[in-house]
This record gives C-alpha cells, structure tokens and sequence, in this order.
C-alpha cells in the first residue's frame, strides 16, 4: 500500500572510496541549478535498471537547503544537508497516486533510502550506494534528449481555488489525469524560467503558470445501439490522457455494466489504435482485442476491428462534450453524515461520474468494510434519478434500488416524494465546496464544544483539497484507551490508508502520535471543532475536524425546498448569485431572523434554480411565523427580490414552494 507521506532518509554512514573507474568532481554547488534525470542504476554484479521515462524520474536540489523530487507519478519535498561527498536528506512528503503497471516509483525510492555519497562524471550526477552495491546516475534535464522536453500543449495560469485535479477534470474530463500536468509542466520549467517546478502537487498559488499536454483523442465518447437479447446498449469509451482506456457495455437490463480496460496510442494520422487486455473484474484476454478508430471532428469510427464484436454496421462513437447543463452540474463527489442505530454512524459518499456511473459507499465506522453499491444516473428534467443496481464485487438486486434526489447548488437532497430513506430523507453536500470551506456539514458547534469539554473521544470528519481526485476525506478515531487511527482517503476508488498511534491532552491541544510520523500532529481543540494549523500535512488552508456524533444528529434537520423564478423574459448575466433565505418574522418592531441560507451561483443558467435549505424542527416555534425571501444580484446590483409573502412550516404553510420574484426595474 502507498502512503501519503513517504519518509525518505539518507543516512550518510561512508565516505567515498576512491575508484579507477571514475574520476570525480566533489562541488556542492553543482547539485543547484538542475533538475536531475535517472538514466540508469548499475550494480556491481553489473546488472543495470533503466526506467520506462526518465523525465518521471527527477531530484531537484534548491539553494535554500529543499529537494524535490518526482517519483513516476508522485511527488515529493524536503530538506538536504551535504558535506565534502556526503548527503543527508530529511522528510520527504509524497503523494500516494497508484502509478501505472511498470512503473519504478518504489525501485527509485528503495535506491535513494540507500544512497551514501554523491560526485560528479562529465557533468552526470552519481548516487552512490553502499560499497559494492552501485551507483544511480543522473543527467541535467537540459541534456537528457527527448525525453526531457516538455510535450506538445498550451499555458495555462492558475486561478483561485484552482487544483490540479480540478483543472484535470475541466481540461480532460478526467479528475485522475493530473499527473500528465505535473510532468509535462516540470519538463516545460526545465525549459523555460517562466514555469515554476511542482514539487508539491498539493500546493497550488494563483498566478502560477502550468503547461497542459495536448492530445486530440483524449476524452469520452458514446453510442446508443440496439440488441437483439435486451433493450439496447449503451457504449462508453474512455481514452485516458495516461493512455489507459476503457470501454463499457451496459445492456440496460439492470444487470451492471461489462468494463473493459486496456491502452490506446495516437498513430499519428488521426488514428488510434485501441487494446483492451482484460475486464475491470480481473479476467485477463488471453489475447488483447485490438480496434482501430478514425477521429472526424466529435465522431471515432472504428475502421480495423473484427466483425463479431461490432457487425458489418461498425462502430461510431460521439465525444461527450455537450451534456445538459443539469447533468454537467451534477458530476460530482458527495457527503452526507447520518446517525444509525446499530453503530456510531454512518459515513456516506456518493460518486457521480461522467460517464453516468454511480458508487455509493456507506461506512458505518464499526470496523467492517464499507458496503459499495454501483449502478448508474440519469437527469430527468429537474431532478437527479439514480438507479442502484447491485453490490460491488458482482451482487445484482432482483431489480434497481432507484433513489430521486433534487440538486440546489452544492446540496443533493431526495426530493419531497422520495421515501428510499424514511420521512427524514437524505441531503448531501458537494464534497469539493467542503474542501474549500464553500460550505460546511450541519454543525451545532456549542452541543459539541459541551460534549468535548466532557470527553475528547469519539470520532470526527475533515475534508481539504488533494492533487489526486476530489480532496481527502479525514477520519480520526480518538479511542478511550488513548489510541488512535487517523484515515485518510483520496476518493479515488483505492483504498484510504490508515495509521495508528497514540493521542494526549494538555489545556486545549490535541497530540496525536502515529508510528510511523516523524513528529507528532497538534490540533487545537475550539469552538467545538479540533483545527491545526499544520500546512505541510494537511494543505493550504487550516484543517478543521468536526464531531461526527453531532454532526450526525444535525443531519436531521428537516428542510424548505422549492425554486426561483421570476415572469420576465430577461437572461440573467453569468456572474448573477441568488440568495434564499429562511427568515422568522414574528416580531413587527424588529428585523426578520434569518435561519437558514443558501447562496447559489448562476454560472450562465437562467431560471428557475432549485434551492434546499435545512432547519432544526427542534428550534422552531409553532406560535412564529417563518418566511422566505430571495434576491438575484449581479456585480453589487440588486436586480430581482421577493415582492409577495411566503409563510412557510408553521399554522399550516407548506416546506415546498415556487417564489416569483418581481425586477427591481419594474
């Protein structure tokens, strides 16, 4: 399993004996000022080790005493100290992407954990392993030939809340594809001074400069096609900036769909040849089927392929890039927070995919595995219908668990006739705006500042951004034993990777310990949640950890739904916000209450916007009057507001409803 943080540690135990074969030149400074390529390994028995790209493969030595270094599709960062030959590098922080089959990330860092010394030959750079064991060689990037050159493309500059999976998912429609930006914008620094080196894929400054491969096959593409024993086929091929592929067949008879994958390459004459060696399932092709296509504008035609699979009809596929608004919106990670009876809870995440795929992981904290159901998504008019179909793993229901939910904004809630989940419903929360702090779980920060002052264990929730996928999804488990568990998941399908350890208390701070951590995590315990401050584990912005048991039980909060609309035939600008509010307006002499609000950006659609807002049926008074009010606002003008009364929840007023709001204007 790979970790988030690989520790790397040079430990410099000999010096270098001199050797006939070499003749070397010891000045630290030649270290600084190039990004150094692995070419080869070669052992004393003088067996040698080359790596399928030596441009995946780099160390970058900064004046300011930081490495950085890049491990196939990992990157990593620390510090490095040289005497005379000698090296010491400290902690290195990595990314935990799964590279692809072949790759040598784990052969590179075994190699460096072993390195001694370091000297020069001819302007290479030399690792040096323990006596009779080898050395690593290394070239500057500016020497090493093709495979150091940056890759075709195009600039990009780094916007605010931008990350590289984001800009992976926007550019390629795949949220995995960011390693590709990371190599090819290291290589592009290589050779201009205007882009800067990632070495830490998880940090991202708005401004910076990064350089985005072309590939005109990358992308999705479908077809719709009769068959003769079900309703149809729907088929979807994925071709993957990394050059995987898969291609999925589902024969809409609620049986889950067949899941080929492979590789595909560019022929150079705007054709690509695809090569699926086996299915999703593990089943291995004894022979890969091989399919050649033509790319005509949106359409890939298959032009070399063998009849039995597609029929003298062939096959022509369409790119996916004009889907419907809704359902462009909707693709998504999300999370809902629940309580259940028989354990602390339950940790739900439900995947809307590109490709009309769901997953819905449901971990209810108990130490049992996660139950994964998968089928697939659909938008109907304005709701979001998701069609269960069976188990991970090959379990299919006698027939489609089917579950309506109602999309406002970054909140997915069941929608009003909806009873898949009981009266309470389910509500959950874009997994991206969490990261950001765009939007934050159902929280009573004082229940749980009362119950941590009384006792700290329990387990609590983080979201923040990552590089890979989505964000990570923390979970700290703080054990009454004083051990401790700290998951961390990339929602990238694998699996998250768990540490163990110890945690103390001392005044308001929180130490965990893991075993395998360099220094032990401080949490500040405040205002019901547990914040650190720690950038270079948990990311630019502070990482805050919220009960789950009080996040849980605010997860049943009842909720106003409905839409916004308004009679007049005006397109809304791009950058418009509409703002709902619950608000109580019993009291005459005083300014209305507002409970609860949502704020939800236009981004170019016109009306009418659904809108979600949750509220405590606790905390309400059957005596008030509760109503809602709506504004649209565009570059500090207010242009559309509620004009007419909407009395809602109490003396008999409806939690649905359609608000027309009136142009100022008018």
């Amino acid at each position: 399993m790979k970790r988030l943080m690989m520790v790397v540690t040079l430990l410099v135990s000999v010096l270098l004996i001199g050797s006939p074969a070499l003749a070397f030149q010891n000045e630290e400074n030649e270290l600084i000022g190039s990004v150094w390529l692995w070419q080869q390994t070669q052992d004393s028995s003088g067996q040698v080790i080359i790596p399928p790209d030596p441009s995946r493969y780099t160390l970058e030595f900064l004046a300011d005493g930081t490495v950085a270094v890049q491990a196939d599709c990992n990157q990593g960062s620390g510090s490095y100290t040289v005497s005379a030959n000698t090296i010491d590098i400290g902690q290195l922080i990595t990314t935990l992407a799964a590279c692809p089959a072949g790759a040598q990330d784990t052969e590179f860092l075994r190699q460096l954990d072993e390195v001694v010394s370091y000297l020069f030959q001819n302007g290479n750079l030399y690792l040096v392993l323990p006596v009779d064991s080898g050395s690593m060689e290394f070239v500057p990037a500016g020497q090493a030939g093709a495979a150091g050159q940056a890759a075709n493309g195009e600039a990009y500059i780094v916007q605010a809340e931008d990350w590289l999976s984001k800009i992976a998912e926007k550019q390629y429609g795949d949220p995995l594809a960011y390693p590709a930006i990371i190599e090819a914008t290291n290589a592009k620094a290589a050779e201009d001074s205007s882009f800067a080196l990632i070495s830490d894929p998880n940090v991202l400054e708005a401004g910076q400069k990064l350089w985005l491969p072309a590939s005109k096959f990358v992308g999705s593409y479908r077809v719709s096609l009769p068959a003769a024993s079900s309703p149809g086929r729907e088929i979807s091929l994925k071709l993957k900036l990394d050059n995987s592929a898969e291609l999925s067949t589902d024969y809409l008879n609620g049986e889950a769909p067949i899941i080929e994958t492979g590789s595909w390459q560019d022929n150079g004459d705007n054709t690509a040849t695809l090569s699926l060696s086996g299915r999703a399932d593990g089943v291995v092709y004894e022979a890969p089927t091989v399919v050649t296509f033509q790319l005509a504008g949106m359409t890939l035609t298959a032009v070399e392929y063998d009849e039995t699979l597609f029929g003298s009809e062939g096959l022509t596929l369409t790119r996916q890039e004009s889907a419907a608004p809704q359902s462009q919106a909707a693709v998504g990670i999300y999370k809902s927070l629940l309580p259940a009876a028989s354990s602390p809870g339950i940790d739900s995440t439900l995947y809307l995919s590109f490709d009309n795929t769901v997953r819905l992981v449901e971990d209810y904290l108990n130490g049992e595995p996660a139950i994964v159901e998968v089928g697939h998504w659909r938008s109907v008019d304005s709701q979001i219908e998701v069609s269960l179909s069976g188990r991970e793993g090959g379990t299919v229901y006698d027939a489609p668990n089917v579950v309506t939910f109602t999309l406002a904004g970054d909140i997915l809630a069941t929608s009003l006739d909806e009873d898949s989940y009981g009266s309470a419903g389910r509500r959950y929360i874009r997994f991206e705006a969490l990261a950001t702090g765009q939007q934050t779980v159902p929280y009573n920060p004082a229940e749980a500042a009362q119950s941590m002052s009384q006792n700290l264990t329990g387990i609590y929730k983080g979201f923040s951004p990552a590089a890979s996928c989505c964000g990570l999804d923390w979970t700290l488990f703080l054990n009454p034993d004083n051990k401790v568990s700290l998951k961390s998941d990339y929602l990238n399908g694998e699996a998250p990777l768990v540490e163990a350890g110890t945690w103390a208390i001392t005044d308001n701070t929180l130490s965990v310990t893991l075993a395998d951590a360099e220094s032990p995590y401080t949490f500040q315990v405040a205002d019901g949640v547990l914040i650190s401050n720690d950038f270079s584990i948990f990311g630019q912005a502070p990482l805050r950890l919220y009960r789950f048991d009080v996040a849980a039980h605010s997860a049943g909060r009842s909720f106003v739904t409905g839409t916004v609309s308004y009679l007049q035939r005006i397109a809304l600008p791009p950058q418009a916000g509409i703002t709902v509010q619950l608000v109580d307006v019993s009291r005459a002499d005083a300014p209305a209450e507002v409970i609860s609000e949502q704020v939800i950006a236009a981004n170019g659609q016109q009306v009418p916007f659904a809108f979600t807002l949750p509220y405590n049926p606790g905390a309400i008074d059957p005596s008030h009057t509760y109503a809602m009010q709506a504004r649209i606002e565009a570059d500090g003008k207010l242009l559309f507001t509620t004009t007419s009364v909407y009395n809602v929840i109490t003396q008999g007023n409806p939690t649905n409803l359609e608000i027309v709001l009136e142009s100022v204007a008018n």
